[in-house]
């Protein structure tokens, strides 16, 4: 049945369903879906990217990381594929890689409020919290609501 559903959809609607999965915990089913994605586009950017995550969600970091790195490759430009590759690399004991990935993030993305907060984030968790600052008053210049969002998580 799930081969019949992969066949209806579009990849769009697929890399979609995808994404909906692992932002709801359900990883075995993104990473099923990316692997029928992958089977026939190895190289999609996307798929490696909620693949990986999944994989490094389920403590399978090693295998995780390197589909991250790949769709790093692929997308340099894809804050997504950066941000969760460096989460990747801290979950895996690597911070100083993960620093070096972050720093290259900031540099491309310094304008985009969201992706601020979300580097602010694991600069903090680096334990670089007088770099965060700065990133975090950026970000909250630009969206106020976000303020709140970000207190709530004890930082």
């Amino acid at each position: 049945m799930a081969q019949n559903l992969t066949a209806a959809l579009s990849l769009e609607q697929l890399l979609s369903s995808a994404e909906d999965a692992l932002r709801n915990g359900l990883f075995a089913a993104a990473e099923s879906v990316c692997a029928d994605i992958l089977a026939k586009q190895p190289d999609n950017a996307r798929a490696l990217y909620i693949r990986g995550a999944c994989l490094v969600r389920q403590a399978k970091r090693r295998t995780g990381l390197r589909d991250l790195e790949k769709a790093a490759k692929l997308a340099p430009c894809d804050p997504a594929i950066l941000l969760e590759l460096c989460r990747g690399l801290l979950a895996d004991g690597a911070p100083a890689e993960a620093e070096k990935r972050l720093r290259e993030a900031v540099g491309q993305f310094d304008r985009n409020p969201e992706i601020l907060r979300d580097c602010a984030e694991l600069f903090m968790r680096l334990g670089h919290h007088g770099e965060a600052i700065p990133m975090l008053d950026r970000a909250l210049f630009a969206n106020p609501a976000d303020a709140a969002t970000f207190n709530m998580r004890g930082y």
